[in-house]
């Protein structure tokens, strides 16, 4: 085994002593996984109560640096009381001081590379290593080249020993009797804790422990240490040295250092607790994210941290030195997707949102045009929203969608004025269309008035159900004023002011298109609708004779005889006016042009009053018949009657003579 460098040389602690060439050492040392180190650091428990017959006892921390120098602190207990060189260097010792036996001071010692034989170092005053039972930390660190020896992190010294690291050499920690004979001083076991090593700028616990009894350097090796290790109640990298401990075996192993790596996480089943080994790498990963329910998902916001080298920070993949138990809790962010469609065109903003924040959505324009076939114009969200960049506060998955109209072009024109109503109308909605001017005059019986729409549809205001484009355009055709005049059967002229021309009734004066045929259904005369089938057309202003169903009524008044008798005669027509009239001395009444149809006669003569009616041109004839036309008629009928009678009976006895 290894031996280490001795503390302060026996002649500086006291008067030498024959046969005194023994310097046990015995603890724990770091082992391989504190090679390369820049320091070392131990907490030792001070005993004020160890009681030193020769030599001297001292706890110690300290290694052998890269180069062969060598460094240790601690605290010792000398075996005599007096003065003692101090604030020692190669260049000699600046000063002495007073110690007291038994009494603990601290001290710290090193070597130059290839000299171990000089004590160079500086120990500190009496009882300078605290009261008895107390704990105070021991340590070396570099800086460069230089080291700084401290106790409880305040600087006791700093020397340059010309490296910065340990090298392949591991750090001790040990209980030494230094310069002691064979016959060996019981030391009551002190506790030591956290045997630290020196990496990367800060201090770091041994990650294993390995016991360790042997002797010093230079020292004799016949008498067996007796000095023992254990550890206190299994508790790692803290553990006692001194007597009545047990003697460890070659590289029994004290401790081994482990670390738990507590990954704390809501989503993902990656919570769990992982123990490795002191400074080993361990790996730390959460997926990019989580799938929850639909339209959800949990996406990784980051690592939380705790702990010497814990990470704290957005990466998901992470390689973790374990220098401490470390809890690692995953951050997330609730997301939750967010559909925007449109059947026109498309939409902007389809895409996974964090809770609570805002997404916003848009479609690019608010008219989209289809060629000739219309166009489509934006209306809302099925959000309720009108703008095509609107936004909402995301606290769900939503299935946003653009509603559209869409809308056909209604396009309408005249060659004459104007027309209100052209457009952009919804599909299926109705378009009111009307021209502004519907003729225009040429002269003074000629215009240009409107025929049709392109479509055929004779009037100027047009209703269209919309459900395609609409091309509308309004034709003008040139007109004459016509004079439409009644005429009777005879070509007499007759007043008829309205005439029906296919549905539509015009004045006796209207404008007809030119070349174009009409049907004459009617005329208005005398407060009666006649029926007229006439078909006319013209190609200039003028007159057009229109026959009319009219017809002269003849009444003739007289008695039985002939006579003609003058009667009071009332007419009553089928327009509901009436006409009394006397027939003369000639018994006659003619009342021309009376619309086809019956018209009733009451006659009044000589107190009798006959009733009848005439119809079309037939003669209507009344009869009257006076007391002296019944006195004739019964001679008459007398008459006749002995004239019967005398033929009888001529021809009676005529036949009676013959039998």
């Amino acid at each position: 085994m290894k031996g280490y460098r001795l503390v302060l040389m026996a002649m500086l602690l006291a008067p030498a002593i024959a046969g005194a060439q023994y310097w046990f050492q015995t603890g724990a040392r770091g082992g391989h996984s504190s090679d390369f180190n820049s320091g070392a650091r131990l907490t030792i428990q001070t005993l004020t109560g160890q009681h030193v017959q020769d030599g001297s006892i001292a706890f110690w921390v300290g290694e052998t640096l890269q180069n062969g120098a060598f460094i240790q602190a601690g605290y010792l207990i000398p075996n005599e009381s007096g003065y003692y060189s101090t604030q020692c260097t190669s260049s000699g010792c600046r000063s002495h001081e007073f110690i007291s036996k038994n009494a603990p001071e601290w001290f710290y010692e090193y070597f130059n590379p290839g000299n171990d034989s000089a004590f160079m170092g500086e120990i500190g005053p009496n009882d300078s290593a605290g009261a008895n039972g107390t704990f105070h930390t021991y340590g070396f660190y570099s800086s460069g080249d230089t080291w700084y020896v401290t106790m409880d992190n305040t600087t006791l010294g700093q020397i340059n020993l010309g490296t910065n690291n340990s090298g392949t050499n591991d750090a001790v920690a040990f209980v030494e009797a230094a310069n002691v004979s064979d016959g060996i001083d019981a030391i009551i076991p002190v506790a030591m804790s956290n045997l630290s090593i020196y990496k990367d700028g800060k201090f770091i616990p041994a990650p294993y422990g390995y016991a360790y009894s042997g002797y010093g350097v230079g020292s004799m090796t016949s008498a067996q240490n007796p000095y023992g290790v254990a550890e206190v109640d299994n508790r790692v990298n803290y553990f006692r040295v001194g007597s009545n401990l047990p003697i460890p075996q070659p590289n029994e192993q004290l401790w081994q250092l482990g670390y738990n790596l507590n990954v704390i996480s809501q989503y993902g089943n990656l919570s769990g607790t992982t123990t490795y080994l002191a400074y080993k790498n361990a790996d730390l990963y959460a997926p990019t994210y989580i799938p929850l329910d639909n339209g959800t998902k949990a996406q990784f916001a980051g690592w939380s941290g705790y702990g010497a080298s814990a990470y704290t920070g957005p990466y998901s993949d992470i390689n973790l030195t374990m220098f401490s138990n470390i809890t690692e809790i995953a951050d997330w962010n609730i997301q939750y997707l967010i559909e925007v469609a449109s059947n026109v065109g498309h939409a902007n903003g389809t895409g996974w949102y964090d809770a609570n924040s805002t997404a916003t959505y848009s479609v690019p324009y608010n008219v989209v045009y289809s060629g000739d076939q219309g166009r489509w114009v934006f209306e809302n969200w099925s959000t309720g929203q009108n703008g095509i960049v609107s936004n909402t506060i995301v606290t769900k998955p939503l299935q946003i969608t653009a509603n559209w109209q869409k809308q056909y072009l209604v396009n309408a024109s005249s060659s004459y004025g104007g027309v209100s109503g052209s457009g952009w109308y919804a599909q299926n909605s109705v378009a009111t269309i009307r021209l502004n001017t519907t003729y225009e005059s040429t002269g003074n019986s000629t215009r240009i008035a409107f025929f049709s729409w392109n479509n055929g549809y004779p009037k100027p205001n047009i209703t269209v159900n919309v459900t395609a484009p609409v091309e509308l355009n309004a034709i003008f055709r040139g007109q004459s004023l016509a004079t439409l005049v009644g005429i009777d059967s005879s070509g007499n002229p007759i007043g008829a002011g309205t005439f029906y021309i296919g549905n539509g009734t015009v004045a006796n004066k209207t404008f007809l298109f030119d070349g174009y045929g009409y049907n004459v259904s009617g005329a208005y005369y005398k407060g009666v609708r006649l029926r007229v089938n006439q078909s006319i057309s013209l190609s200039s202003p003028g007159a057009v004779d229109i026959m009319l169903p009219v017809y002269n009524i003849e009444i003739r008044t007289a008695d039985v005889f002939g006579i003609p008798v003058n009667a009071s005669v009332r007419l009553s027509f089928l327009n509901g006016t009436t006409k009394t009239v006397y027939s003369g001395p000639e018994g006659i009444i003619i009342v021309p042009n009376v619309p086809y149809g019956e018209a009733t006669i009451s006659a009044t003569s000589i107190g009798q009053v006959v009733n009848t009616n005439t119809k079309d041109s037939s003669i209507a004839r009344v009869t009257f018949v006076s007391d002296l036309d019944l006195e004739v008629l019964g001679g008459i009928v007398a008459a006749g009657i002995i004239s019967y009678l005398l033929i009888s009976r001529k021809l009676h006895n005529g036949i009676k003579r013959n039998q």
